[in-house]
């Protein structure tokens, strides 16, 4: 009976380096990072912003305790309730502030807390939408920040009671233009001089346009804003460098991420496209020569089966 021949498998197929099929681990890893990324710049700007509202809060828990004062030597409480009509009788542009509308917003702001007035503000607004229609925004309770160039004490007229604060804010709507802000209580953390460059906050009611004489004799128009208490603001500056450190946080992150994923793309094709050996290519020096092999496999197996096959046909 003849053998039974095994098919025969080349020797370069055996040996041959079969592709490897990526892990996913790493992809895992690099996703962790970004997600442990993304985490820690949320913390940074939840940071920054717990950092701003602590300033507020500080400011507002400073100012509402001037306020508990005065409405314990029998101030009120009660909801702000503006009368517009008497509001009304004010006139623009005059030499002179018309006194019954002035004295009236400067008694109803004294107990007022800056907090409860703020939650009233109009906060988009121009410094030439008030030029232009003052009727518009007189009454109405506005918000914005400046740079305050003197605050000083005006003693008590007739009728007003107590001093106030009259400060000089410029914005960057307004340009070379002030704002006359007369601040009822003593200002927060600023200092009361005829020369500063603080930046400050103002929330405060528009009562009309004031026209005065300046230092060098001119005229000028300025809009009045009565405010229960003038509040410090943080600088831009400061403010500048708090947004450039997340910014750098940011292309922290995005750098790591693109250096990861770089790496990553490299790491998964070397794994894929490893060397392949092919038919009759030559190994390196001290290598096996797979095409030498084969031809010696071939010719062995010939002769077996040479030797096998008298022996089949002498058998009885």
């Amino acid at each position: 009976m003849r053998p039974r021949r095994m098919p025969f498998e080349p020797a370069w197929q055996r040996g041959a380096r079969k592709p490897v099929t990526p892990s996913i681990l790493p992809l895992v890893l690099l996703l962790a990072v970004a997600v442990a990324m993304m985490v820690a710049l949320r913390e940074e700007a939840a940071r920054l912003r717990r950092q701003e509202a602590g300033m507020a809060s500080g400011l507002m828990q400073q100012v509402d305790a001037g306020s508990s004062e005065s409405e314990a030597h029998g101030g009120r409480s009660e909801e702000l309730v503006i009368d517009l009509s008497l509001l009304a009788t004010y006139q623009d542009h005059a030499r002179e502030i018309t006194p019954e509308p002035f004295l009236y917003l400067v008694k109803l702001l004294r107990d007022v807390r800056v907090q409860r007035l703020e939650q009233l503000a109009v906060k988009r607004f121009t410094y030439r939408a008030l030029f232009e229609d003052p009727e518009r925004f007189r009454g109405r309770v506005l918000t914005f920040r400046g740079r305050v160039r003197r605050i000083v004490p005006v003693p008590p007229g007739p009728g007003s009671g107590e001093p106030y604060f009259e400060a000089w804010v410029f914005t960057a709507d307004s340009g070379h233009l002030p704002y006359c802000v007369i601040s009822v209580r003593r200002p927060a953390a600023l200092p009361v001089a005829r020369r500063l460059n603080e930046y400050c906050r103002v929330v405060g009611v528009f009562l009309g346009w004031w026209k005065h004489e300046t230092a060098d004799g001119r005229l000028l128009s300025s809009p009045i804003v009565v405010t229960p208490q003038l509040l410090p603001a943080p600088s831009p500056v400061a403010e500048q460098q708090d947004v450039q450190r997340l910014e750098g946080v940011v292309g922290a992150v995005l750098a790591v991420l693109i250096l990861a994923g770089l790496a990553v793309v490299y790491w998964v094709s070397r794994r894929a496209s490893g060397p392949e050996t092919v038919p009759g290519a030559r190994a390196d020096a001290g290598g096996v020569d797979f095409g030498a092999e084969d031809e010696r496999s071939e010719r062995q197996g010939g002769a077996k089966q040479a030797d096998a096959s008298p022996q089949e046909d002498s058998a009885p």
